[in-house]
């Protein structure tokens, strides 16, 4: 694998339907029966899925980020707020590439979010929140279930004034987060087609230069070597796990190619690999032939 790690990043309304996003560029499309609206992806220092394909944000993160996930649009059915979930899920395993530290990690992700539900042992782990819990910002305006969706912004400005009656969270994402905390006010939202919902998910925790999490207390983790080939998954799908809405992959891939790159642990394998012996191959090979083996 390249020294400069390459990130494929691809979204769509499912796992089939998933196409490459312009990172830091266009919004991509992610309608379907369930939501109609746009995905838009901001990485800093990205390198592009191809050495030909680098890019830099054009609009500015908020909130010192270095990566940011911003959705733009409206559920097409009502659906009760907090059962709108937002965050990782992953098909296979994870338990053997997580490193030393995982514990103290956790515990600083449960302070920055006290919504987050997770069982990353288990065989196909994953890590969710309530999606307007979770968010950095977060905005919720009225709008005709009819009337086309506004031009997409990678600018949220923190305000839900229209479905809450709590004029001191606008533009005060900490409050907004503790106020849906309670669950007599997030069980007051509704989200359905006549509610425009934008959202920013965002971090600074992350270096794409290096592909390293940094995380307050000194924690420090290399995510290459910690990959084990699958791609990061981030899905918007309801609390049963029954409905999915849309779907952000990121991959590793090779520099060039753009091929899905082969993990560090792998790579490690195949380098420890005793060298093949022509003369042991050819001896082995004449053995088989003898014993009509194909």
């Amino acid at each position: 694998m390249s020294t400069q790690p390459r990130i494929l990043v691809k979204a769509g309304s499912s796992l089939a339907s998933l196409t490459e996003v312009s990172v830091n560029g266009s919004p991509h499309d992610v309608s379907s029966s369930r939501f109609e609206g746009s995905v838009g992806v901001r990485i800093e220092h990205w390198l592009g899925a191809t050495s030909s394909s680098p890019s830099s944000p054009e609009a500015p993160f908020q909130d010192g980020a270095t990566f940011s996930i911003v959705i733009n649009g409206r559920f097409k059915e009502e659906i009760k707020a907090h059962e709108v979930l937002w965050g990782n899920e992953w098909d296979n395993p994870i338990r053997e590439s997580l490193p030393y530290g995982t514990s103290a990690a956790l515990k600083f992700v449960h302070f920055v979010d006290p919504t987050l539900t997770h069982d990353i042992y288990a065989d196909k782990p994953w890590a969710l929140s309530p999606l307007l819990s979770t968010v950095n910002f977060l905005s919720l305006t009225k709008i005709k279930p009819d009337d086309p969706l506004p031009a997409f912004d990678y600018q949220v400005p923190e305000d839900i004034s229209t479905v809450a009656d709590a004029p001191e969270l606008k533009g005060q994402p900490a409050k907004r987060k503790t106020w849906l905390s309670d669950a007599k006010n997030k069980e007051k939202i509704i989200l359905g087609p006549d509610l425009l919902v934008a959202t920013d998910f965002c971090n600074g925790y992350i270096d794409f230069k290096t592909l390293s999490l940094k995380i307050p207390g000194g924690l420090h983790f290399a995510l290459q070597h910690m990959w084990d080939g699958q791609p990061v998954r981030f899905v918007c799908r309801t609390e049963d796990g029954k409905r999915s809405f849309f779907f952000v992959t990121l991959q590793i891939v090779e520099e060039g190619s753009g091929e899905p790159a082969v993990p560090k642990k792998q790579e490690a394998k195949k380098e420890a690999a005793p060298p093949s012996n022509a003369a042991d191959d050819a001896a082995k090979a004449a053995q088989e032939d003898a014993l009509g083996v194909d």
